[in-house]
């Protein structure tokens, strides 16, 4: 259906976009940990996901039967999105629990992370073993559906794995933020699991793999990084929020992106009429009538920002105040580099104390 088709190319879009936004927001990240490089690594997954499909939608639009090369292109893309995703989604839940909430994870379950890794390598060798016999088995289009479907086995229990990591960490929470957070994840894990299943069959249903399934897929898969992006960027999940330079520039580089490829779309579509330089030359000039409204919209955005920021310096200034109160030299020394990398975002502090507490009465960062 025409309509199913566009909602998709819609959604994959949508996809694409937010991955890519939250690999960047996690690239900048000034305090790297294993978590954070593991939630680049499962955004990179599902960006490779969106980016492979929508290349394969636009191709299907612009050449009806794409090319071989194009038709590989895309195919490696999904391909090696596909095969990790479930190994990356239960390593950073895992991950998040023994760093974040401080719980024991045993050996079992991270030897179940190695094998969820290791299984799409092992699924296209038991694939060849199977099938050696069968002429062109061996290329690299062939190995690649193998790989591909050993990641998609894996993905419906990855997800129920999820979804129970999501309940235990919701429920063990007394982050409210946190909690809510986990508890919208667990309900999406329930939607999406459940098209996964509908797609794969079970019981006496037979497998849905029309373009509904498909399109609800598409769309459920993009909730959940819409979720982080949300709590990351208004509510400071993972202290995401915390790099404001980070937040005003990628919005913003994202927009300039789109509207050029707005100025070049509607320079395509009125090519017949006038020239695509004319046509670009009134689309970007355009813009100089449009900063006296940017600037009356955003300026009391920034002042309210600047006002929130300067309060919360004066709230950490108390908090170490009512610490230095308590005569402990070294115990406010630790706390104050601890609350103001956290406050900061900064990938360390140190406070260095002279040795005579006469010579300077303050503490000097270095």
């Amino acid at each position: 259906m025409p309509s199913l088709f566009y909602i998709r190319l819609i959604a994959l879009t949508a996809g694409t976009l937010v991955y890519l936004f939250l690999l960047a927001l996690i690239l900048g990240h000034r305090r790297p940990r294993l978590l954070e490089r593991l939630l680049f690594f499962l955004n990179l997954s599902l960006f490779l996901i969106y980016a492979g499909a929508l290349l394969e939608m636009n191709s299907a639009i612009e050449y009806g039967s794409p090319p071989d090369t194009t038709r590989l292109f895309y195919s490696l893309l999904e391909g090696v999105g596909i095969a990790f995703l479930p190994a990356l989604l239960v390593h950073a839940h895992f991950v998040y629990i023994r760093a974040v909430k401080r719980r024991a994870i045993s050996r079992f379950c991270w030897a179940v992370v190695g094998l969820l890794y290791v299984y799409p390598f092992v699924h296209v060798l038991g694939s060849l073993f199977i099938v050696r016999h069968l002429p062109g088995y061996s290329s690299f289009s062939v190995l690649l559906v193998w790989f591909t479907a050993g990641g998609k086995l894996l993905l419906l229990p990855a997800v129920l794995v999820c979804l129970a990591a999501d309940c235990v960490i919701a429920k063990s929470s007394n982050d409210p933020i946190e909690r809510r957070f986990f508890i919208w994840l667990g309900a999406l894990c329930v939607l999406i699991f459940a098209s996964l299943a509908l797609r794969e069959g079970f019981a006496t249903l037979r497998p849905m793999v029309g373009g509904g399934n498909a399109t609800a897929i598409a769309l459920l898969g993009v909730l959940p990084g819409a979720l982080l992006l949300y709590y990351a960027v208004l509510r400071n999940f993972l202290e995401f929020g915390a790099q404001r330079n980070l937040m005003y520039a990628l919005p913003v580089t994202f927009l300039a992106l789109l509207y050029l490829a707005l100025v070049r779309r509607v320079s395509g579509w009125l090519e017949p009429v006038l020239p695509p330089e004319a046509t670009a030359s009134v689309l970007l000039f355009v813009l100089i009538f449009l900063f006296e409204p940017l600037e009356r919209l955003i300026g009391p955005v920034l002042q309210r920002k600047f006002r929130e920021g300067m309060g919360a310096v004066q709230r950490l200034t108390v908090e170490l105040q009512q610490e230095a109160r308590q005569g402990n030299v070294a115990h406010l020394a630790a706390e104050a580099e601890k609350r103001i990398r956290e406050a900061y975002a900064l990938a360390a502090v140190r406070l260095s104390i002279p040795r005579d507490a006469a010579i300077c009465g303050s503490f000097v960062p270095s």
